[in-house]
């Protein structure tokens, strides 16, 4: 039930921008005809009744998604309104007032959904209830009408009726409608009164008005539509009058009008009856009455083109990915190593582990992506896979990004013809979707990934990665959380971490790392990071770069920094470093610099730092192969 609230209040913000659009067009086409002013209004009707709608270069619709139907699933809550200083004014609000508390028992946007859900259905109801009793209560009143005429109105034969209870008269009834006139009516308004309510008929009003009555009875929480229905009303008075005076004289309208003044009954007295035509809003019709002139063509024209235009911009979607229609060999793609790397999907705060700085992006292999420069990290584990740290948009859900939030982050691409990424769980995706903690649900994985079930009493489902991992969510139903999400190996079940509260790249670090000699094997190309480029230094970061492989102890893991303030812990002596950690133990760094291979000067041939931090001193005997330069008890400087 909360997916379709949310749908109602989603197509009720669109429709409200449409909604704006014909309050300002209609003051604008004051002097068109009214009827086609209803035409807008019906086309309001058709945003607010249609669930789907086609895509368009010319929406004016900001956002078709305000409420993403799985913000409360998000750790932080936010909106995506499509309107930047909206977004940035109100998300901040909502994610401090509903942002999950891993203490609470529920999640207190969820329960705030569930129970306008519930309000709305309530609110809706009582809507129904209020017009089917008020139009009984109607027909109770007028029961002891006495019959005055017969007449036909197109096909339908219509009758007419007085009653001592009638204020003013209005037509009543749905498939048969009937017109109530009061006793007190004099005989000359008679004719003008007739002959507006036989308009109404003819027109079916009695029908689009029971249709926007119902339309405002889903959308009843919604202003902009309660504005939308008064002004909806308004207007059939005013389409009505229009009809019926078309062809009058001055003298005509004179006593039209005069009849409208003698109609008339205070406002409540039309809000009592929502079903029924009264005579409301009299000052303007007579207004428009008197004043009523035959439109010339160019204004029907124009009238007609504004609908036209009102329509393509807001009965239209804006387009949510351009890449849609565009085919698959130019698509947007990096060129690597003779592949295609192409169809970016959701972004990481941090890479997955595994993955090592490779270089920037030259023009070449950027190929018009915007993203030449930008560092890409490459991983032996997965060659399908190359992680780029650009800015992009920001993730608002396991699987949603709002793109007017932008800030950088580590974009995965995958190369041409490995999949997509939404069938086959990977390591990756699971690192990823590790940073959504407790808001993870059964649906952000079996939505988009393959499973099989198994279990007994609960309900488990297992989703394969490789030879060495699966991932198992297990619960007592897929509509409650889940009570375990466990990466594991499926040589050793127990050895097992809950991906929502335990760190999920040291799982993996310690498995991938102890699988054998060449998993601890470590390729590392320098400059591995540009932390610490200064103008003054620029020029060593511009080197050809260069890779060193390094096998390291059982247990030891070399780290690439992610961001200014870690590579600082790689100390002085050279550049770009990279870490050594024994478990989350910092035992040293490996960093290089740029030398002159000096001339023979007074003093002999003097050395300068050649890539000094590339020994690790005292911690450990160094069994690579370099040509030492000069030694001392802790440090040794070499060339490699």
């Amino acid at each position: 039930m909360t997916e379709i609230f949310l749908k109602f209040v989603n197509m009720g913000i669109a429709a409200g921008w449409l909604v704006l659009a014909v309050m300002l067009l209609r003051l604008a086409l004051c002097r068109a005809p009214k009827g086609l002013t209803l035409v807008l209004w019906g086309i309001v009707a058709l945003r607010l009744v249609l669930p789907v709608s086609i895509q368009s270069i010319f929406s004016l619709i900001p956002s078709v998604e305000t409420i993403s139907p799985l913000i409360g699933d998000m750790q932080e809550p936010q909106i995506q309104s499509g309107i930047t200083v909206l977004n940035s004014a109100v998300n901040p609000v909502i994610t401090q007032a509903f942002a999950p508390s891993p203490e609470a028992s529920a999640n207190p946007l969820q329960v705030f959904i569930a129970v306008a859900a519930v309000c709305w259905l309530v609110g809706a109801a009582a809507m129904l209830l209020y017009a089917v009793i008020n139009y009984w209560r109607l027909c109770h009143r007028v029961r002891t009408a006495v019959l005055f005429q017969e007449c036909t109105v197109g096909a339908a034969h219509v009758r007419v009726y007085q009653s001592e209870y009638v204020v003013s008269p209005f037509v009543l009834g749905i498939v048969r409608p009937r017109i109530y006139l009061p006793f007190r009516l004099e005989q000359n308004n008679m004719e003008y009164v007739l002959e507006h309510e036989q308009a109404h008929i003819r027109h079916y009003d009695h029908w689009w008005k029971l249709i926007g009555f119902g339309l405002l009875s889903l959308y009843w929480y919604n202003p902009l539509i309660w504005a939308a229905y008064v002004l909806f009303c308004r207007d059939i008075e005013l389409a009505c009058d229009e009809r019926v005076v078309r062809d009058f004289d001055a003298v005509q309208r004179a006593d039209y009008s005069q009849a409208l003044l003698t109609c008339s009954v205070p406002r409540r007295m039309a809000v009592v009856y929502p079903l029924a035509f009264g005579e409301t809003g009299v000052a303007a019709r007579v207004r428009n009455v008197l004043h009523y002139k035959k439109p010339a063509f160019w204004l029907i024209a124009a009238a007609v083109l504004a609908c036209a235009v009102v329509a393509v911009c807001f009965l239209t979607n804006p387009k949510e990915n351009a890449e849609e229609d565009i085919q698959w060999d130019v698509r947007p793609a990096i060129l690597m190593d003779s592949s295609r790397y192409i169809d970016p999907y959701m972004s990481a705060s941090k890479l997955p582990y595994g993955y090592v700085y490779a270089g920037t992006l030259d023009a070449q292999q950027a190929n018009d992506t915007g993203l030449e420069g930008c560092a890409y990290y490459v991983s032996p584990y997965n060659p399908n896979y190359i992680y780029v740290y650009q800015e992009c948009g920001t993730p608002v859900g396991t699987h949603a990004v709002d793109s007017t939030l932008r800030q950088w982050r580590y974009q995965p691409w995958i190369r041409e013809g490995s999949g997509d990424g939404t069938k086959q769980l990977t390591l990756e995706e699971v690192q990823r979707l590790s940073e959504f903690g407790d808001g993870l649900t059964w649906t952000d994985f079996m939505q988009r990934y393959d499973y099989v079930e198994t279990g007994s009493g609960l309900y488990i489902q297992v989703y394969g990665i490789d030879e060495l991992f699966s991932l198992w969510i297990g619960g007592f139903s897929t509509d409650t959380v889940p009570m375990y999400i466990y990466l594991q190996t499926d040589k050793e079940p127990e050895d097992r971490v809950e991906i929502r509260t335990q760190d999920v790249s040291d799982f993996i670090r310690s498995h991938l790392g102890t699988a054998g000699t060449e998993a601890n094997t470590y390729q590392v190309q320098f400059p591995a990071h540009e932390f610490g480029k200064t103008e003054y230094n620029a020029q060593i970061f511009e080197i050809e770069p260069f890779t060193l492989q390094i096998t390291l102890p059982e247990g030891w893991t070399l780290v690439i920094p992610q961001g200014e303030q870690e590579a600082e812990q790689g100390g002085a002596g050279g550049f770009s470093p990279v870490l050594i950690y024994e478990g989350d133990k910092l035992l040293g760094s490996i960093c290089y610099n740029t030398f002159e291979i000096p001339q023979e000067g007074e003093y002999g041939i003097e050395h300068v730092a050649i890539y000094n931090q590339l020994m690790l001193g005292a911690h450990v005997n160094w069994n690579n192969e370099y040509q030492p330069v000069t030694e001392s008890e802790t440090t040794c400087t070499a060339t490699c």
